[in-house]
């Protein structure tokens, strides 16, 4: 993946995370991630499949996802488009930026 590219891609991702983030720990957790996979109109991971996504994209399951951790699993499973996903999901409540370090 070109970096500009990449640099783009985990911006969305960054994006996506920071209007989930109920509780503003930079992560999607469990219940969080569900809310996006019902706003993704998909049906919500169970317990098993939420572990083998944190597994898969070397997540701590306590925790959830981070960005980087999202981009990888846009990445890595064929069904998730973050390109689209950006799109639907950003329109549907203002996102605050997660800063950069």
């Amino acid at each position: 993946m070109p970096y500009n590219l990449y640099l783009n891609s985990l911006s969305q991702a960054r994006n996506i995370v920071a209007t989930f983030d109920k509780d503003n720990d930079t992560f999607l957790d469990f219940h969080e991630l569900g809310h996006m996979m019902e706003a993704k109109e998909c049906t919500p991971l169970d317990l098993t499949q939420y572990r083998q996504l944190c597994t898969r994209v070397r997540a701590d399951i306590k925790f959830g996802l981070d960005a980087t951790q999202l981009l990888q699993a846009y990445i890595d499973l064929p069904s998730w488009h973050l390109e689209g996903d950006a799109l639907h999901l950003l329109t549907l409540a203002p996102a605050t930026p997660i800063p950069t370090p």
